[in-house]
């Protein structure tokens, strides 16, 4: 057993216990970064992450279409689409512009694979998100922190429906 070291010795650690710092469904702090060549090798590992930065935005009148770049575990910069086609309210709120920095979680995305590497890209491949979307971005040259999860809507919606489906 370990002696408990005195408040005043230097080598006195205080925790900090932080409520973002746990793993949960509200935070992308502790999802596993999937690197973008192991997406074209291996496909998309739905509790995995990515983390980047936005280079072009495009909005449309239904959907958000973008160039992400991403490193891979070599360090290597890699480019690639991103679109989001999920409900008008998250495409609302997803006030998503060039150089804003990212971490998106891959659940729900689906890779869809490229005949070819377009002109903007450097992989042939594009994540599509058509069913939800949990994404928190930096806006460039702001230290506040956007945060989109539509994840958590669906299962709040799920336990309402469950609690009144018992309840009958």
């Amino acid at each position: 057993m370990k002696r408990s070291s005195s408040p005043d010795s230097p080598e006195t650690k205080r925790i900090k216990i932080c409520p973002e710092s746990k793993p949960t469904i509200t935070s992308l702090d502790h999802a596993p970064e999937q690197c973008p060549l192991d997406i074209v090798r291996h496909g998309v590992d739905q509790a995995g992450c990515i983390l980047g930065t936005f280079v072009m935005m495009w909005r449309r009148e239904r959907e958000i279409d973008g160039i992400a770049s991403v490193r891979s575990s070599t360090q290597e910069t890699h480019k690639f689409h991103i679109l989001f086609n999920t409900s008008e309210d998250s495409l609302t709120a997803l006030t998503l512009s060039p150089k804003d920095e990212f971490r998106l979680s891959l659940y729900g995305a689906e890779m869809e694979k490229l005949s070819q590497i377009p002109k903007i890209s450097t992989l042939p491949f594009k994540l599509v998100y058509t069913k939800g979307v949990h994404i928190e971005w930096k806006p460039r040259g702001s230290e506040q922190m956007g945060r989109v999860n539509t994840w958590l809507c669906t299962l709040l919606f799920i336990a309402l429906l469950l609690v009144s489906i018992v309840q009958l």
